[in-house]
């Protein structure tokens, strides 16, 4: 099944370039292809040891009117006490279109799909939409976000909705791009009753070298719950309670088309059937390409 929704996602992430590229507005298209690894450490967990995952990134972008993007991410957790590995494969399809008014600001919205197979039985299947309209002026100094997501796993669905608001910060003569997003989860059944959950994330973007090195700080405070992650394409399909991060990213330009990119981020959870916390440290790095 997985095989034949990728090898679906190709086609029609070609059929869609195949027709931008047939446009005269696309004059400025950029086209990247990004891989990266993953690999996760957990301490004091009762039931994870450790994971490993890789990432592929598709990206047809016309900045700042439209993107397309397609990821593809497979992932192996191994766990303690003679449980079994749980293997899982990921593709998210996404896209977003911006008109300009006549102020000359940007209004658009931005659509996904987010298809997962999973060894794990109460996620293997479940496709997440997500929707989303935004806005931003012709300066580009600030945007605005608002999103939805429904993730229909076994045991339970989830409803979520995100607001995102971004503006450009001047500090000490240092431009700093500035990002906040909050969420809120509630889960509409479930085997096990859980109070809704609220989250808030705060980014940080500095360019350290114009053109050449990019850092990123960023945390989440509050908790949430079965979160699908727009910004990262990701689900966090697994039952326990995300209790907070904290995580730097470094981008690093090698020269015009090829870039070099690592993230460090720690995270926090909470299982409540066998009341055991615990945490887990991400090591990332990964190759960007443009085209």
């Amino acid at each position: 099944m997985f095989l034949y929704l990728v090898i679906l996602l190709k086609a029609i992430f070609i059929l869609l370039l195949v027709l931008m590229g047939a446009s005269d507005l696309f004059a400025q298209e950029v086209v990247s292809l990004s891989t990266s690894a993953t690999y996760g450490l957990y301490s004091e967990s009762q039931q994870r040891d450790n994971i490993v995952s890789e990432s592929v990134v598709l990206s047809y972008t016309i900045v700042p009117i439209s993107g397309l993007n397609l990821v593809l991410n497979q992932s192996s957790l191994s766990r303690k006490s003679r449980l079994s590995t749980i293997n899982g494969n990921t593709a998210n399809l996404s896209y977003y279109e911006f008109m300009t008014t006549s102020s000359g600001n940007y209004i658009g919205g931005k659509g996904a799909l987010h298809y997962i197979q999973s060894d794990d039985p109460n996620s293997n299947g479940a496709m997440i939409p997500y929707l989303s309209v935004s806005y931003k002026p012709e300066s580009l100094l600030y945007a605005f976000e608002i999103g939805v997501a429904r993730t229909p796993y076994i045991d339970t669905t989830a409803q979520q909705v995100s607001i995102m608001g971004a503006v450009a910060l001047l500090f000490f003569d240092i431009d700093v791009w500035a990002q906040t997003r909050v969420t809120y989860i509630n889960l509409l059944t479930t085997t096990r009753l859980r109070d809704p959950t609220l989250a808030v994330e705060e980014s940080l973007y500095y360019t350290v070298i114009p053109d050449k090195l990019t850092l990123s700080l960023y945390a989440l405070f509050g908790e949430r719950i079965y979160a699908y992650d727009a910004d990262l394409s990701t689900s966090y399909n697994l039952p326990d309670t995300q209790k907070g991060s904290l995580g730097i990213s470094l981008n690093y330009n090698l020269d015009d088309d090829i870039s070099f990119f690592t993230d460090f981020t720690q995270e926090k959870y909470d299982n409540v059937a066998i009341t055991n916390q615990y945490r887990v440290i991400y090591y990332t790095a990964g190759l960007s390409a443009r085209f």
